[in-house]
């Protein structure tokens, strides 16, 4: 079946950016199989190949320490902070904005072994407490210490600084099997909500109190679920932040188009409601079609799930002015991610290395694939 993909134009004077979910250095950050990871384009090329596809902004990750240092032996044998520092500046000199998702440590509070899967943090109501202050204290020095080093790097307009990501998923705060899918405080585990949204008030404030024009969103959260959650986060931790980080995937564009959203069968675009729950600038920081079998569902069908996704999804971030950022999860696959879901997310079909070459000789950019997507995003045009 051969789809069609019509150019999508965004509107004079409409405020949206586009954009691709890329990397600090020639590796992919999950999974691999050399050195632990997967060797693929160097970061200007992959800033070249997001422009080449209209993108006009980029998400990066840094995993600093819990005081905000990007040389962070935990992380990564060789220091973070140069070649992350090398990516913003060269960003800003090719004229890309920045999402610059910064990883917390939320699961530390207390101490590691408390936060397990499928459990409460178990506390009594005066250790809980001393729980919430510890969380605000440690959110209050990571995004401190991370803008009083780094913010001489980022042009405010340019730059946002995302507090975290999916922590209802990977900070295991809602319960497995909620029965109402996160839209209810009984689908969190009660202590763990506390402490988080302790935490990234601290995050919040701490990133503030360096520079109150630097400009920050919630953590970014997993889309379907963490309607509750994000009442505290928007309520409590951050009332004035300036953006809300949403991520969204085909499954969940397809229940809203059927009319089986959580939130209320009347509902047709996730943009709008949030907008008229929340009153607050959106930025998506993860979308695309997700290959949810790699080895049984066919490559034709799923490149057609993306087109059509795409062409549903993103009419409906150009009609709302408040969505102000598209950003595609991920540029190019990682064959070698260790979750078989992830392996296929990119927008660009990547086989891993020819084995025939040595790394020195590799053709990363002759090895990519574009994906049917690609050709919508080549053809989105500003008028």
């Amino acid at each position: 079946m051969v789809l069609s993909t019509p150019s999508i134009a965004i509107p004079a004077g409409r405020e949206l950016d586009f954009g691709f979910v890329l990397y600090c250095t020639t590796h992919r950050g999950i999974g691999g199989v050399i050195g632990g990871y997967t060797l693929a384009l160097t970061p200007t090329m992959q800033i070249d190949l997001l422009q080449k596809d209209n993108g006009t902004i980029a998400r990066l990750q840094s995993t600093p320490t819990d005081q905000g240092d990007l040389t962070n032996p935990d992380y990564s044998t060789t220091s973070m902070e140069g070649p992350t520092i090398t990516v913003w500046n060269e960003m800003e000199s090719r004229g890309v904005k920045k999402v610059v998702l910064l990883t917390d440590y939320l699961y530390r509070v207390g101490g590691a072994a408390l936060w397990v899967e499928g459990q409460d943090v178990p506390a009594d109501a005066a250790q809980l407490a001393l729980y919430v202050t510890e969380g605000y204290n440690e959110g209050y020095a990571l995004g401190n210490g991370f803008a009083t080093r780094y913010e001489q790097y980022w042009n405010r307009d340019n730059t946002i600084i995302e507090l975290g990501n999916e922590p209802e998923l990977f900070r295991s705060i809602l319960k497995v099997g909620a029965p109402n899918s996160g839209m209810t405080e009984g689908d969190y585990w009660p202590n763990k909500t506390e402490i988080a949204v302790s935490y990234y008030k601290g995050m919040f404030e701490g990133v503030k109190a360096v520079d109150p024009l630097i400009k920050c969103s919630t953590p970014a959260s997993s889309g379907y679920l963490p309607i509750y959650l994000y009442d505290r986060f928007i309520n409590e931790s951050m009332p004035t932040v300036e953006y809300l980080s949403w991520h969204w995937y085909d499954e969940h564009e397809n229940l809203m188009n059927a009319g089986s959203f959580v939130g209320g069968s009347s509902w047709r675009s996730i943009f709008d409601y949030l907008v008229d729950r929340y009153d607050k600038d959106i930025i998506i920081t993860e979308c695309n079609n997700r290959f949810n079998s790699i080895d049984t569902e066919d490559f034709e069908r799923y490149q057609n799930k993306g087109v059509r996704f795409f062409q549903s999804f993103l009419p409906k971030a150009i009609s709302n002015e408040r969505c102000k950022a598209v950003i595609v999860y991920g540029q190019m696959d990682d064959v070698h991610a260790d979750s078989r879901l992830e392996r296929g997310y990119g927008a660009y079909y990547f086989p891993g290395l020819d084995t025939g070459l040595p790394n020195s000789q590799q053709d990363f950019q002759g090895l990519l694939t574009p994906k049917k997507e690609v050709a919508i995003f080549r053809t989105l045009t500003r008028l």
